[in-house]
């Protein structure tokens, strides 16, 4: 098999000087019509195409039936005629030559001729070969920069969902704008939330994400996958199976969105156990200040108690110590510790008064506390405790 390539000449007689000239470089193919064309395989095709004309309006039609062969359309084309000044070179080029050459033309310079257009041919499929990779990288890069930007939106808009029905439909917004069709589930510690793109939730998709929530991070079945991160799972159902390329994209975009719905579920769930812990503290002191009020009121009243009934022993003493037949200095010593008892008994009712306004200010602080739970803060409490 010779290594030479291809070239057809078409044409009713040749002159033999330049076809053997041509024949040293080239596997020479030679037709006496256009219409034989058809009869070549397709593993002939040649690398250039060269054709005899007589006169502009024959290189016209000429050029024209060659083109209109399937094999030959985007080969490169020269025209032998008996003139090629330059308006037959411009009207050549126009009809969709790549080269006129004369008749008269010598064989060195036909073959260079040949050479030089199909160099051309080749610079040009190359060129054309880089630009087309250059499109597909341009296309690739807007495309990306497009979905970077529905990440970003959502990852901006997801810090601003108080709730699950909230994060639920900008996420499901997020995968519409990738042209996808998605089920999503977001198991929180409160409660769990089934969404479709309408807001409601269907039975078979909650059911279907519930089941593959532990079977990995994808799940591939024909055009539909579900992704599992922590605590949500997407059910995408239009995966597009004839680009593989945009398939491994949406699967890397979308599992990000996937991860930062996690991350505000968790930060909801958090939000949502602090509250609960806010009301139980509010709760609790609440109960704190009711108990310790009945301590303060229960206080006071034993220290009064007390102090009555030392006041009345005191009193009694009195109007029995002259019927025991004691001597003077008995009586004044008796007298002298009854005195001493009830001052000691008025000292401590003293400081326990002291000690009771000092709780009645803890409970005052706790009742600004408590009084308004909404404004009610950790750092409050923590002051509260340090003083007392």
């Amino acid at each position: 098999m010779s290594g030479k390539q291809k070239l057809l000449v078409i044409a009713q007689h040749v002159d033999n000087k330049w076809f053997d000239k041509l024949n040293q470089e080239f596997e020479v193919l030679h037709l006496t019509n256009i219409d034989a064309v058809v009869n070549l395989a397709d593993h002939s095709k040649p690398a250039l195409t060269f054709v005899h004309a007589s006169t502009m309006t024959d290189v016209k039609e000429k050029t024209t039936e060659v083109r209109h062969q399937g094999m030959l359309s985007e080969v490169p084309l020269i025209m032998m005629a008996t003139s090629n000044d330059l308006q037959d070179k411009l009207k050549a080029f126009e009809f969709g030559c790549d080269d006129l050459v004369q008749e008269d033309i010598q064989p060195d310079e036909l073959l260079a001729r040949c050479h030089k257009v199909i160099f051309d041919k080749l610079a040009n499929d190359q060129l054309k070969s880089q630009v087309n990779m250059a499109n597909r990288a341009a296309m690739q890069a807007m495309s990306s920069t497009s979905d970077l930007g529905v990440n970003i939106q959502f990852f901006l808009d997801s810090c601003d969902c108080s709730n699950l029905d909230l994060l639920g439909m900008r996420m499901l917004q997020a995968t519409q704008d990738y042209g996808l069709t998605c089920s999503l589930q977001l198991r929180g510690k409160y409660e769990i939330k089934n969404m479709e793109a309408n807001g409601m939730a269907k039975e078979l998709e909650s059911a279907l994400l519930m089941e593959l929530k532990d079977s990995g991070r994808y799940f591939d079945f024909g055009a539909r996958t579900v992704m599992n991160y922590g605590q949500a799972s997407v059910l995408i159902k239009n995966m597009p199976l004839d680009n593989d390329e945009r398939y491994g994209q949406l699967k890397d975009n979308v599992f990000s969105l996937v991860q930062a719905c996690d991350a505000r579920l968790k930060a909801l769930d958090n939000m949502k156990t602090i509250e609960e812990e806010k009301e139980t503290i509010i709760k609790l002191i609440s109960r704190m200040r009711g108990v310790m009020e009945d301590v303060d009121e229960g206080f006071v009243d034993i220290v009064r108690q007390a102090a009555e009934v030392v006041e009345d022993m005191g009193e009694q003493i009195d109007r029995v110590i002259q019927f025991l037949g004691l001597n003077e200095e008995q009586e004044t010593e008796l007298e002298r510790i009854i005195g001493d008892a009830i001052n000691r008994n008025e000292a401590i009712f003293t400081r326990g008064l002291k000690l009771d306004e000092g709780f009645a200010a803890v409970l005052k602080r706790i009742g600004y506390l408590t009084d308004d739970p909404e404004t009610m803060d950790i750092s409050a409490i923590t002051k509260l405790l340090n003083k007392s």
